[in-house]
């Protein structure tokens, strides 16, 4: 009886593990991967449905004319030798590197640091010598992974453009079907935007103002990486795209 037991249990582990790794055959036979498309001319029916032969078409980036796919991996050189295509490459994952947030605000008086000094925005222990370009007027985006929740509580109001503020999501890799979530730009858990909109208004450093580089300017933030600092290059085309579309508003609007 025992022998029939210990024989079931062998049996059972044996379908568990070819269940496995038929799994994983299939998987690798199916290789399904995204790949970002730039086209030679404009995006049209026409393409998209020879393209579509290739794959299944899941985002359409028409004023970059850029399309990204759903395609097995075996499809990449027959799309790269299609006579509209100017380039066709795998969506690869981007990642910015961990930084420790920090306290800022607009601190245009503050001590300078090597490297302000480094590149002349500032001189040691003398402040500012570029003081007619402190980023008056200047809008700066920042396509990054966003800004911490309590934002407010180290960036004065003025000096982020929360009205153009945006964050994009989903899509990537083979899944596409990109997404907005407009109020998830300021969620940012990995810091590295908020390290860098810190870097250019300036920061607070255990209650003592650090300069910035331009400490007038304002910040749009996007946020196009996710809470590792990782994301699609697909994704960032599109907060490029949306923050063009942005300026556009804000030129409009100013004149």
């Amino acid at each position: 009886m025992r022998h029939r037991h210990l024989i079931a249990a062998l049996t059972c582990i044996a379908l568990v593990a070819m269940l496995a790794l038929s799994n994983v055959a299939v998987a690798q036979t199916k290789g399904m991967i995204g790949i970002n498309v730039l086209l030679k001319t404009d995006v049209t029916k026409a393409i998209l449905t020879d393209l579509g032969t290739h794959g299944t078409v899941r985002d359409v980036l028409a004023e970059i004319k850029a399309v990204t796919l759903q395609a097995k991996a075996s499809e990449l050189a027959a799309i790269q030798a299609l006579p509209y295509v100017a380039a066709a490459n795998p969506d690869a994952e981007r990642k910015a590197g961990p930084v420790t947030a920090v306290a800022a605000s607009d601190f245009s008086t503050g001590i300078s640091t090597w490297d302000l000094d480094a590149i002349n925005v500032t001189d040691l222990d003398q402040g500012r010598t570029l003081t007619g370009y402190d980023g008056t007027g200047v809008y700066v985006a920042v396509l990054d992974t966003g800004l911490v929740s309590n934002w407010p509580a180290y960036f004065p109001d003025e000096r982020i453009a929360t009205e153009y503020a945006i964050c994009f999501g989903g899509g990537g890799g083979e899944k596409g079907n990109l997404s907005t979530q407009p109020d998830k730009w300021q969620r940012d858990q990995n810091s590295h935007g908020t390290h860098v909109t810190s870097t250019i208004l300036g920061y607070s450093l255990l209650g003592t103002p650090v300069n910035g580089v331009a400490p007038m300017a304002k910040i749009i933030p996007v946020k196009v990486l996710n809470q590792n600092g990782s994301g699609w290059s697909s994704v960032v085309a599109a907060g490029q795209l949306s923050n063009d579309a942005r300026w556009r508003r804000i030129l409009s609007s100013s004149t």
